[in-house]
């Protein structure tokens, strides 16, 4: 008994294309949010001598704890994304 499995095949190539897509997409995702993240903190860090209202220096604080906050979200967003793509390796406990 045969069975013709070309339609399988078919779909299993054409998932395999779209989901290279999807990470190259997001691969650049993450790197333009990462420029941009970097430079915010210049940005912040241009700003840091030059706030000496003490208002204008706890909103520049507040700014920074949100950049950090976006960062954060980011890496977990990268770590998350990578976890189906590379196969399990063993991992030496020593």
């Amino acid at each position: 008994m045969t069975f013709d499995i070309s339609e399988r095949k078919r779909f299993e190539t054409t998932f395999q294309r779209a989901s290279k897509k999807v990470a190259l997409l997001n691969t650049v995702i993450f790197n333009d949010i990462q420029n941009t993240i970097f430079v915010q903190r210049g940005y912040q860090e241009i700003l840091k001598p030059v706030a000496t209202d003490p208002c204008l220096a706890i909103y520049l604080e507040k700014e920074k704890a949100a950049v950090t906050e976006i960062q954060a979200s980011l890496e977990f967003a990268r770590q998350y994304n990578e976890m189906g793509i590379n196969p399990p390796r063993w991992q030496n406990v020593a």
